[in-house]
């Protein structure tokens, strides 16, 4: 459980929440990523529903195959943000920068819509419903943009009223400018004013003049330096010339604030269609993230035919390429539970977990870790009763909770399910324990679930290899070189290998052969078992080798027979022409 007591997720266990942000990172917008990591509360509900996930993820990729840049998106999170201020209950006006940005996004919307419609055209039309799902509004955006500009102002001729009145503005500032370079001149001469130009204070043009000096220069004071030295004084003289230029910057305000309101109210009228847009662009933001996983991860989507299980070349996606040990698991129609054996870090969970992955992948339009040539059937429901769900808070010890994680699984369990068990004994007396994992396995397989399941109880291993339904496998390990290979050999159980591994980080000799006597006919078991995987080896080295020496014999056979053909069309020949 986690911190709040509430049960973890199957995405967090199966850690398949990580993979899902490695594929939101490949997104253009926070809104897709958001899209994508909800995601992983949804299993597919149908088969069907898995088939159209996977159809539209490899439609998404050949369009990328064919030039469609998805950093066509990059506009989603502007345009959303501009949204929000227009669906605010306080009906606020957008500035020029909202404007700007809210025209520029629906252009690259009516681009991007241009763009899948070329690209869909000869496609099977499994994007059909996101085309449509993009409205047309090049009206609005060509207005938005007409009336403002790159840098995100209202342009100056956005209406033919803010064009007078910038002409207006612009000559009143021209003959203020005049008249405050004459009157610093002539104070200036006169020795009234600091050694620097003049400026403006509060929107009116004004003069530093000397504390001194403020009898002779009449006017209105606007400010004063921090030494108290220099007033900044607004001569009588430009009061008048002031005020009008005052006035024409008031109306030219109000004529931008009118363009804004007026602007803002038809984009407001568009709100269900910018919104609409909006969510359609993020489905398909998330899609194509999952087309360019899909892609650069080289995975495949299974073929589905009855109970077949067949991976080919299994990973675990979130071990890098270069370390990845790549596993075949292939089952036979008819079985129902694998225990999974061998060695501590041996890969016994990192295998479930591959498997768990590539179940939810393959059916939420990602694709499986897999080679081309694999086999999944449909799971309705992929349950994981893996880690430690230990509480505190609740008195639930390691085993308790294990357990509470089984008896929901079996009132859940039924045909369509995949269980993924991992050591369903743990933190409990082993002989009893093996018991009750073995009752616990039989009840699911009669349920019609598949499960799998990862143990060192040697009771499950014989148990396996008794019943109808049930499989053994084991990770492999090199005893000599003290090391898991991490590669999976169906058929038989494995070893745990628990003395030789104790070995590697240095535990005393005299411990590891103590050990060895008080282990008794457990480590008889383990070494019969491990002799008999090397065994199995040697076995399959020599079946091998017997293939190819009957090879070898088939084709000599073959040629010997040719020969005689031979010889005995000579012979006729040569008893014709007698």
């Amino acid at each position: 459980m986690n911190r709040s007591g509430e049960p973890v997720p199957v995405s967090e266990r199966l850690e398949y929440d990580e993979v899902l942000r490695q594929v939101a990172e490949l997104s253009s917008s926070a809104l897709a990523r958001d899209l994508i990591l909800r995601s992983a509360l949804v299993l597919s509900p149908a088969p069907e529903t898995a088939d159209r996930l996977r159809d539209r993820t490899l439609e998404a990729s050949s369009m990328l195959e064919r030039g469609l840049d998805p950093r066509m998106l990059a506009f989603l999170d502007e345009l959303e943000e501009v949204r929000s201020v227009l669906t605010e209950s306080s009906g606020g006006i957008l500035d020029a920068a909202e404007l700007r940005a809210l025209g520029e996004g629906l252009e690259s919307l009516c681009r991007l819509s241009s763009a899948l419609a070329d690209l869909c055209s000869s496609e099977t039309g499994q994007l059909e419903d996101l085309l449509d799902g993009i409205p047309d509004l090049s009206e609005l955006s060509g207005m938005l943009l007409r009336i403002t500009t790159p840098s995100g102002e209202i342009a100056e001729n956005a209406s033919k009223e803010l064009s007078r009145l910038g002409k207006d503005l612009a000559r009143c500032q021209r003959r203020i400018g005049r008249e405050v370079e004459q009157l610093a001149r002539k104070y200036g001469e006169m020795g009234l004013l600091r050694d620097s130009p003049p400026s403006v204070r509060g929107g009116r043009h004004v003069l530093p003049v000397l504390t001194s000096s403020r009898s002779r220069v009449a006017g209105i004071v606007h400010d004063r330096s921090e030494t108290g030295q220099t007033l900044f004084v607004e001569p009588m003289e430009l009061v008048e010339s002031g005020n009008e230029l005052q006035e024409a910057r008031l109306e030219y305000d109000a004529e931008l604030r009118r363009i804004r309101r007026e602007a803002t109210d038809s984009a407001r009228a568009h709100i269900d269609e910018i919104s609409l847009a909006i969510e359609t662009c993020s489905r398909l933001d998330a899609l194509l993230a999952k087309a360019r996983f899909h892609l650069e991860r080289s995975t495949v989507f299974p073929k589905r035919k009855g109970d077949r299980f067949d991976l080919k070349s299994l990973a675990h996606p979130l071990i890098p390429g270069s370390e990845a040990v790549r596993n075949d698991l292939s089952l036979p129609e008819n079985w129902r539970v694998l225990v999974i054996s061998g060695p501590n870090a041996g890969g016994k969970t990192v295998l479930l977990k591959a498997v768990g992955l590539s179940v939810l992948c393959a059916q939420n339009g990602i694709g499986a870790f897999v080679k081309e040539g694999s086999y999944l059937p449909f799971f309705h429901m992929v349950s994981v009763v893996m880690g430690d769900d230990q509480s505190i808070e609740q008195h639930l010890s390691t085993y308790s909770a294990r357990l509470g994680q089984q008896v929901e699984l079996l009132e859940l369990a039924g045909p369509g399910t995949l269980a993924l068990i991992d050591e369903p004994s743990a933190g409990t007396d082993p002989s009893t324990g093996a018991a009750l994992s073995a009752a616990f396995l039989e009840a699911l397989a009669d349920r019609g679930c598949h499960a799998m399941v990862s143990t060192h109880l040697g009771e499950l291993k014989e148990f396996a290899s008794a019943r109808a339904g049930f499989f053994n496998g084991a990770m492999r390990f090199e005893p000599e070189e003290l090391r898991p290979t991490f590669e999976l050999q169906l058929g038989d159980p494995g070893s745990s290998f628990a003395l030789e591994i104790a070995r590697r980080p240095g535990f005393p000799d005299e411990l590891i052969d103590r050990a060895t006597e008080l282990a008794g006919q457990a480590f008889e078991r383990e070494q019969l078992l491990e002799d008999l995987t090397s065994r199995s080896e040697e076995l399959g080295s020599r079946l091998e080798s017997l293939g190819d020496e009957l090879e070898e014999a088939r084709q000599t056979r073959a040629s010997l027979q040719r020969r005689e053909e031979e010889f005995a069309a000579e012979k006729d020949r040569e008893l014709t022409l007698l």
